[in-house]
């Protein structure tokens, strides 16, 4: 990616239902990653904030926002997506971190 696609990628916002606010992705990886140095051991995977299914939010705004491959069904979830794509984006974003 680029660093134009990357700061593009990281502001673009959607709600999080997690953190129960509107976030850019940008953020939203901010907080994950202050949720890891917080928890440590006890860090979970699967449920960083308590639900499963956490990184689907982002992926949908970045989906919608034409930076990654892939559809939505109906009600708006992950039909099918590029999840190598994915991986590429969220690592470009986690590194361009200062």
């Amino acid at each position: 990616m680029t660093p134009q696609q990357i700061k593009l990628a990281k502001s673009v916002t959607f709600y999080s239902s997690d953190l129960e606010r509107t976030v850019t992705v940008g953020e939203f990886w901010k907080e994950l990653m202050c949720e890891l140095n917080r928890k440590e051991e006890s860090f979970s995977g699967k449920r960083p904030f308590g639900n499963s299914g956490w990184k689907h939010e982002a992926q949908v705004a970045l989906i919608k926002a034409g930076l990654l491959e892939g559809s939505l069904d109906s009600d708006g979830y992950v039909k099918d997506i590029d999840e190598e794509g994915s991986y590429h984006i969220f690592d470009a974003i986690i590194r361009s971190f200062k």
